[in-house]
């Protein structure tokens, strides 16, 4: 299955930046690198370097040693990954819904219509925000260093009429040409990253940023009620593996800043994480409170600037 035309027109070798052709079910550039399509899917992560998880190693495995994989049987209900990982994806308020989805979560993507724009969405698992930018007219492409997720993305998006793209990847090596995405956007993965993982990311998001562009991304702010909730949990010790990383607001804004460019601050949600009042109806009654307060504080703190440094989750918006 050969890659559409205008996915192979910005991606780039994430090695050395040169042009990508298409050739023997691989992505070649001329200095010799060369990247695996498995199932239509571009396997684009580097062999020579740790990944941010340990899922990249079951993909680099599957991807050059490839089995004979069980057949994903076509459904008209929700796909199974979804089914199974939608904590994981989406937060603790889903736990009461794994493999109990009625239908796919919403997301709320509160940027400007696309007309064909490029939007990346780094760390897109099964593509809830991918496609949720391609409904509103962007070019939309997920990237994720999970061959599962990215699998089931694309029977998602098929399932759903959408069109998007999806390939493997690594968010501190991004395999796209410079200048040549107009949003650059992650939910719930940064959040994951050392900080020199994320600074290393945020570097990469500059230099593929158009000049026009901006990026959008969701971190987890160290001053929120449940923040501290689960800080005081692990006695605030450091971070291990994927453990979510908490920064300060202040912290947030001068690194975005230097990094990317001029950064601001808003509030996602507050008392969790992931919070999305498009799912409410699908919580248990307790929970839908809880989106309820969440979005009572994120509209107060358009008015009270204070209040966003107490958010559990922020978005940090920076352009170049």
């Amino acid at each position: 299955m050969a890659l559409s035309s205008r996915l192979l027109a910005i991606l780039a070798c994430p090695r050395d930046g040169a042009e990508l052709i298409e050739r023997d079910d691989k992505l070649k550039c001329a200095n010799a690198h060369s990247y695996p399509i498995v199932d239509g899917v571009p396997v684009m992560l580097l062999l020579d370097r740790p990944g941010t998880h340990w899922v990249f190693n079951r993909s680099i495995r599957d991807a050059y040693f490839p089995k004979a994989s069980a057949r994903v049987p076509s459904s008209d209900g929700v796909d199974q990954f979804v089914q199974e990982s939608i904590v994981l994806v989406a937060g603790l308020l889903y736990r009461s819904l794994v493999n109990n989805l009625p239908r796919y979560p919403q997301a709320r993507l509160e940027i400007p219509p696309g007309a064909g724009k490029t939007f990346l969405d780094i760390g897109s698992s099964w593509g809830r925000w991918t496609l949720a930018a391609a409904r509103l007219g962007y070019h939309a492409i997920g990237i994720d260093p999970n061959l599962d997720a990215i699998r089931a993305a694309r029977r998602v998006a098929e399932h759903e009429g959408v069109d998007a793209d999806f390939l493997v990847a690594d968010a501190r090596a991004l395999p796209f040409r410079e200048k040549s995405v107009d949003v650059a956007f992650s939910y719930s993965v940064l959040q994951h990253f050392s900080k020199d993982d994320v600074r290393e990311t945020l570097a990469q998001i500059r230099k593929k940023l158009a000049p026009d562009g901006f990026s959008l991304i969701q971190m987890a702010n160290r001053a929120g009620v449940r923040s501290l909730y689960h800080q005081a949990k692990r006695n605030f010790r450091e971070a291990d593996g994927f453990d979510v990383r908490y920064w300060s607001v202040a912290e947030l804004r001068k690194t975005f800043t230097e990094i990317i460019g001029p950064s601001e601050i808003s509030a996602d949600c507050y008392f969790g994480l992931g919070i999305q009042p498009r799912d409410a109806e699908l919580l248990p009654l307790s929970y839908r409170a809880v989106v309820s307060a969440s979005e009572m504080m994120r509209s107060l703190s358009r008015r009270v600037q204070a209040l966003r440094n107490l958010a559990d989750s922020v978005f940090i918006r920076s352009e170049v």
